[in-house]
């Protein structure tokens, strides 16, 4: 199959289809994270660039930014116009595009549209299997706690084997997807073991409060949206099963002519995880008109997650490897993944 139609194809199997609407840097990438969001302020809405990048413009003038209701930071940046500021100086703008999720994210850098993104573990995997130049640049520990397989308040399911011919929602190619098929193998069952009914998490939440399905598998702000408005009791989470991480991501191309300007939007991003992580209710302020949820549920998100920007170490790769294995084994890959062989190394 050429390698247009399997991309698309991959795609077109991992996704639902609803969208809304160089050169290295003189010290190194990875040396810069240790001084990410480290004695800088988020005054206001401004943020200023790392010294000694604004004087030497990105090849780039524009830098199309994609989002998705996940991953807090840029969406955070988004509604406030705090990254435009530091980008200004050098000359770049931002585009920001809204998506449902990763893997419509994933679609959009294959096909050229978006130039950065943010999202969980799998998409990134299934996007790399599928040949899309894309690049792991950052790693933020979300934690394990904010992906979880959801049952009703009132449900008689008490264990992962009580799955067993059961109709669990799933969104395709996301964590979703990796902590049920994970946690049904350790269980001794396999995913042919329940009914997965693949919907997106706007989806799979309206099958869930009207009773269409016995579980949800999803991640916050959805799963703590559920916690809080119906009771949604948790059968179990990412804790043993997966580090739950997301990745900054943008394509090669991109990266490669632009090391200067992706180090200072990673030093914004830096400095907007230390802001979260310290001021939780301003956050989810922010973006509760945005996401449509109340504040408190977003607090308990933002309270939930382990802020802090990570370069892609040894350890991290690892996890992401152990990751693509999981979907590999279960033939949902064509070929097996190196993860390391798509870490961006300026």
């Amino acid at each position: 199959m050429p390698m247009t139609q399997q991309r698309r194809y991959l795609f077109r199997r991992s996704r639902s289809w609803h969208v809304l609407a160089s050169r290295p840097l003189q010290l190194g990438l990875t040396a810069s994270f240790a001084a990410l969001g480290l004695g800088l302020g988020l005054a206001g809405s401004s943020v200023a660039a790392p010294d000694g990048l604004a004087q030497k413009p990105a090849s780039a003038k524009v830098i199309r930014i994609g989002v998705s209701k996940f991953g807090s930071v840029l969406n955070y940046l988004y509604a406030r116009k705090t990254l435009e500021p530091a980008l200004a100086q050098r000359g770049v703008t931002v585009e920001w595009k809204e998506f449902v999720a990763g893997p419509q994210l994933m679609e959009a850098l294959a096909v050229g549209s978006i130039d950065f993104t943010f999202t969980g573990e799998p998409p990134p995997i299934f996007a790399q299997a599928a040949g899309t130049p894309v690049v792991y640049v950052a790693n933020e520990r979300l934690g394990p706690a904010a992906v979880a397989v959801l049952v009703p308040r009132g449900s008689r399911l008490k264990t992962v084997a009580d799955l067993k011919g059961k109709r669990v929602a799933i969104t395709k190619a996301t964590n979703s997807q990796y902590i049920v098929n994970e946690g049904l193998r350790r269980a001794g069952l396999k995913p042919t073991d329940i009914t997965p009914v693949y919907l997106t998490p706007a989806e799979g939440r309206a099958a869930f409060d009207a009773g269409k399905v016995e579980a949800w598998s999803t991640w916050d702000p959805f799963q703590a949206a559920a916690e809080k408005a119906s009771g949604a009791r948790v059968l179990y989470d990412g804790k043993g099963i997966q580090p739950n991480n997301g990745y900054y991501l943008a394509s090669r191309a991109f990266a490669n002519a632009n090391a200067p300007t992706l180090a200072a939007l990673l030093k914004v991003v830096g400095a907007t995880n230390s802001f979260a992580s310290r001021n939780p209710r301003a956050v989810a302020e922010v973006l509760s008109p945005r996401y449509g949820l109340p504040v408190e549920v977003l607090e308990a998100v933002e309270r939930r997650r382990q802020h802090g920007l990570q370069p892609i170490d040894a350890q991290v790769i690892a996890g992401q490897q152990k990751v693509a294995d999981g979907f590999y084994r279960e033939k949902l890959l064509p070929r097996p993944v190196k993860v390391a062989d798509a870490v961006w190394r300026p």
